[in-house]
């Protein structure tokens, strides 16, 4: 198991530099042969790159910025009434396992200590949101070419991506919880 998820990180890294390639040479193109195709190109290779550069780049800021500095009991991270019965109608637990972890080191629950992991959750959870919103600026794009058709793909695309990124926003959510009111046993046990 954890083999296929660290190559799903070296998959993720691959496609993201053969992305930023395929960018590069799309701008080549275009710059000389401005052509319909090649700004069609252009465009796809620069959404794509800038999809998978972007979770990269907001990893990276988000786990330095806010390396433990994150609380559990922060009002934004904080359960709402609602989550359980959200969880339990989307029946989370049931394909949680069936989602890509990039860092699976960062959870390991044999590796890790309970407040280890909560941290890790909430990092996990503020880059995930984070993305979610970004995902939303290639829209801008179709200023370039005020095309009805490329603002549809757009749009869909970022709903589409954004919408993945929730799935982790969840899965960090439902696991948060869980490992908090474990935390609380252990403390009463301890007591």
């Amino acid at each position: 198991m954890k083999k296929s998820k660290n190559a799903f990180a070296c998959l993720f890294n691959l496609f993201s530099l053969f992305s930023g390639l395929a960018f590069v040479a799309a701008v080549i193109f275009h710059a000389h042969m401005p052509q319909g195709w090649t700004l069609t190109f252009l465009l796809t290779s620069g959404t794509v790159f800038y999809h998978f550069a972007m979770r990269l780049f907001v990893g990276y800021v988000i786990e330095t910025l806010f390396f433990r500095r994150l609380q559990a009991d922060g009002r934004w991270f904080r359960e709402r009434a609602c989550e359980q019965k959200l969880y339990a109608f989307l029946r989370l637990k049931s394909w949680k396992g069936c989602l890509p972890t990039y860092n699976p080191k960062k959870f390991d629950i044999k590796q890790l200590t309970i407040e280890q992991l909560i941290q890790n959750t909430l990092q996990a959870e503020a880059v995930h949101e984070t993305i979610a919103l970004l995902s939303f600026l290639p829209i801008g794009f179709y200023f370039l070419t005020y095309d009805p058709i490329d603002l549809l793909v757009y749009i869909l695309t970022s709903l589409f991506a954004a919408a993945f990124d929730t799935l982790f926003v969840l899965l960090q959510r439902f696991n948060r919880f869980r490992l908090l009111r474990l935390q609380k046993i252990e403390r009463k046990k301890a007591e």
